[in-house]
């Protein structure tokens, strides 16, 4: 029995080896996923998933609601307003850091965290080779040449609150000249009607996982209308020879998304002229199925939730900053390269459905 016993040894011992080499690297790829996970950061300015901290530039406080007991942030390039909770441990030392952050032209990037659809848990500085990605990937927005700026012109609230808008072709054929503002306007609603129905045929379906690229995130209501905007100037550039403005619509306490209970710290789409009935028109399919006067459309938001209205340039892509009562930069894009990018993320969103689900 003993030498049966010292025969078997040698496989014996094999066993435990491999058992312990297999346990050993179980346990260092463990590892490995884990730190992986513990420091995927990003600095491409993104939504968020669950659990992920990620770099942006512009992290803004807008206002406070003192009923709530929350702080009202923006975030990035997302419309979506944040909150942090005023009584949160922390909550002063993130305040003081988005200030301080903000404190110059060129804001400083920091790291974010968000774990539930619309509340902030942590917000700290970037470390310097997050803030070096930053420069390289973002810094180039803040730090452009003065010929890429172009004037925007604000609308008085009052002017909305009375229907009674006006945006002057005379004036755009001064700023842009006549031939230019001429491509602003369409014969008639009909021709409005038409291309608006052209770009709601580029939408999305509403199926979940469409791989259909350059398709339009309309069936997403929570973010993403920089991109949609954007998508629809070329189409209308590219099927009617046709230009738009951007029209982009500001809050401090937030603007009522329909169906959605999270909020707007802004908003942008594109608009157009009608010259058969003067009016100007509102290019929005996430908010309506038809074109909306500017009253219409502002009063579906909310217009007493709106602290300023502009018009601008149709090569706007998104605001650098979304507080109320400053002269606002924007993030012009003259190719669509980002554009697709942001569309090919929201497309897999659909109504009000939070990032992580």
């Amino acid at each position: 029995m003993k030498n049966k016993i010292l025969n078997y040894l040698p496989i014996m011992f094999s066993i435990i080896l491999l058992a312990s080499l297999f346990i050993g690297c179980e346990q260092q790829a463990l590892t490995a996923i884990s730190q992986s996970e513990t420091t995927n950061t990003d600095v491409v300015d993104y939504p968020f998933t669950s659990n992920l901290e990620i770099v942006v530039d512009n992290v803004e406080l807008l206002s406070t609601n003192d009923e709530s007991k929350e702080y009202r942030i923006g975030v990035g390039r997302r419309a979506l307003m944040y909150r942090i909770e005023m009584d949160g441990s922390k909550s002063e030392n993130f305040i003081e850091l988005i200030e301080s952050a903000n404190k110059d032209k060129v804001p400083t990037p920091l790291r974010i965290t968000i774990a539930e659809t619309d509340k902030i848990v942590n917000v700290e500085p970037a470390t310097n080779k997050e803030v070096a990605e930053w420069q390289e990937k973002r810094g180039h927005i803040w730090n452009k040449p003065s010929s890429v700026d172009s004037p925007t012109f604000k609308i008085e609230i009052e002017s909305i609150i009375n229907d009674n808008i006006q945006i002057d072709i005379n004036h755009l054929n001064q700023d842009m000249g006549a031939e230019k503002s001429s491509r602003l306007i369409f014969d008639d609603y009909e021709t409005v009607k038409d291309a608006f129905d052209n770009i709601v045929s580029e939408s999305c379906d509403y199926d979940e996982n469409t791989d259909e690229y350059g398709c339009i995130s309309f069936p997403y209501k929570l973010d993403g209308c920089f991109a949609r905007a954007h998508r629809m100037k070329e189409i209308l550039e590219e099927d009617y020879d046709k230009w738009c403005l951007k029209l982009m619509v500001y809050s401090q306490q937030g603007l009522d998304i329909p169906g959605c209970p999270q909020k707007w710290a802004y908003h942008i789409a594109p608009i157009v002229f009608s010259n058969s009935d003067f009016t100007w028109y509102v290019l929005d399919p996430s908010l309506d199925d038809e074109p909306l006067r500017i009253y219409d459309w502002a009063s579906i938001m909310g217009i007493h939730n709106m602290c300023e209205i502009e018009y601008g340039s149709r090569y706007i892509y998104v605001p650098n900053d979304r507080r109320c009562y400053v002269d606002h930069d924007y993030d012009y894009q003259f190719d669509y390269e980002d554009t697709y990018d942001d569309l090919w993320f929201f497309q897999n969103y659909f109504n009000c459905e939070p990032f992580w689900d």
